[in-house]
């Protein structure tokens, strides 16, 4: 999962051009058209047993694609990939929330989680604490849904995990790029220079 930032303008319009991109949406809230903070998660899991860990990355972005906050963070008893992504997001929100961001989404590349949270009801998931935990989180009146997104467009969530994952650290930065991410950072999508033309 990944954090970034779009213009709640181009959200709309990319709604209509790639329906596909919003799989899995709860639907928008009814909010002016203000500048729409994304907030890109990722959960990570090792598979070598003898090494087992798990491991978050969250970005928040700005409409113009400046970072405003980014966190990896390892995660010790995470269990499963969908766990650790629920984390990723559940973290994300409240990074959003605390930082007092007036309208965001948060999108993931992990289709399972994403349904999962926008379904109406928890159902028996040992995962049923994290997730009615993520639903109450997303009544806050700053939030405008959870989505799925391609994996293509989870790249900066992607390398913050892999980082704490891969160094077994957690760190933060706030108002900077992360040094270890910041290629991906310039090429991230779903900023204007990445999109794809139809």
């Amino acid at each position: 999962m990944y954090c970034g930032v779009v213009n709640s303008r181009d959200v709309m319009k990319r709604n209509t051009r790639h329906p596909a991109l919003f799989l899995g949406s709860s639907g928008p809230k009814q909010h002016q058209l203000v500048d729409q903070y994304i907030v890109y998660s990722e959960g990570s899991e090792l598979k070598d047993l003898a090494e087992r860990g798990a491991a978050t990355g969250v970005v928040i972005r700005d409409a113009e694609g400046v970072v405003s906050f980014a966190s990896a963070t390892v995660v010790r008893f995470a269990g499963t990939p969908l766990v650790a992504e629920l984390m990723a997001i559940r973290d994300g929100i409240k990074a959003a929330i605390q930082r007092r961001v007036v309208l965001f989404e948060v999108q993931s590349d992990f289709l399972q989680a994403v349904h999962l949270i926008n379904e109406a009801e928890v159902g028996c998931w040992q995962e049923g604490g994290l997730i009615v935990e993520i639903q109450r989180l997303l009544q806050h009146h700053s939030t405008n849904g959870v989505r799925f997104v391609f994996q293509e467009e989870n790249v900066v969530a992607h390398v913050l995990a892999n980082y704490a994952l891969t160094y077994k650290v957690s760190a933060m930065w706030i108002g900077v790029s992360p040094p270890c991410a910041r290629h991906a950072i310039e090429r991230d999508l779903p900023f204007t220079c990445n999109r794809l033309v139809v």
